[in-house]
């Protein structure tokens, strides 16, 4: 009886947040400043799901081929599950028990960056190109050419797993950056969120729910062998010969007294390219070049503003 009664309880919460989510969907552009075409298509419905097409329409039964317009809406029964295609090359796993929101996203030849809603359940986001935003009730979540898992529980916990790319989670209380193999969870609207490493099972579940990311393994394993790197290797910057970045790098103006640290962006283009460059091996830039003029120790700069 008490599964009975949780499951209802699951039922009606789909149901209520699914008619907030409509209530807050973004209003259709009009006029000259029209929305870019949209294109997303579902596949590979299995079992109950329900499908809203757009905001001036009904709830109806889903099935593959149906095309989700702006502020269309997708719901999974704790039996269903579907698959969105969007027109750039991303794929969505939309998992049972879920709420969804397609607020926009462009095609192929139109590029923006695309913008959803997950209310609750969990989706997995497979992206061939550009950059996508999920809201969720505590906070957004952004990817950049990612492959990003998202579950939103019905107490408004939050996790985001990054199996490829760049990912990002941020609310009121703080920010995380994540690379390939990390995750980050929030534990409500007022709580900074965590991260950590994934663990091998939870990679293998990742890969077992949506198997055509199995080809990112190879990238996923150099990107962790980067993080286990000891040091990183320092980018060609000639003041490094000398011990001298400390002053080259320096805004002009700034200096040792001043009341704030140095602006990365202020800095001299070589210092920035230089910076730059560190990306490949998940260093933020901005952390190493502040670091940099601070401390004038470019090894240890680099080794700390890599992803951890």
């Amino acid at each position: 009886m008490p599964n009975r009664h949780l499951h209802l309880k699951i039922i009606l919460a789909i149901t209520a947040l699914a008619v907030a989510a409509l209530a807050c969907a973004a209003p259709t552009r009009s006029g000259n400043n029209k929305a870019p075409v949209l294109t997303a298509q579902l596949r590979d419905v299995e079992g109950s799901v329900r499908i809203r097409p757009s905001t001036d329409s009904d709830f109806i039964t889903a099935d593959d081929g149906q095309v989700l317009g702006l502020n269309g809406q997708v719901l999974t029964q704790d039996n269903g599950q579907a698959h969105i295609d969007l027109a750039t090359g991303t794929s969505i796993h939309l998992a049972p028990l879920s709420v969804f929101t397609l607020h926009e996203v462009g095609t192929r030849d139109v590029a923006i960056p695309g913008k959803l809603r997950l209310d609750l359940g969990q989706i997995w986001l497979l992206m061939e190109a550009g950059a996508i935003t999920v809201d969720t009730p505590v906070g957004i979540i952004s990817g950049e050419v990612a492959h990003m898992g998202i579950t939103v529980s019905l107490a408004g916990d939050v996790s985001i797993t990054c199996l490829l790319g760049k990912c990002n989670y941020q609310n009121d209380s703080g920010e995380v950056h994540l690379v390939a193999g990390q995750w980050a969870r929030v534990r409500g609207p007022d709580q900074a969120p965590e991260s950590g490493t994934m663990a091998d099972a939870d990679i293998q579940a990742w890969i077992a729910a949506n198997p055509t990311a199995e080809a990112v393994r190879p990238a996923l394993q150099a990107t962790q062998a980067w993080l286990k790197a000891p040091h990183v290797k320092l980018p060609e910057l000639a003041c490094l010969a000398d011990n001298t970045c400390a002053a080259f790098c320096a805004p002009a103006g700034w200096t040792p007294t001043s009341a704030e640290d140095p602006d990365p962006a202020a800095m001299p283009e070589a210092c920035m390219q230089a910076a730059q460059s560190l990306a490949d091996q998940y260093v933020d830039a901005d952390k190493f070049l502040v670091c940099l003029v601070l401390t004038n120790a470019p090894q240890q700069c680099a080794d700390e503003a890599k992803a951890k």
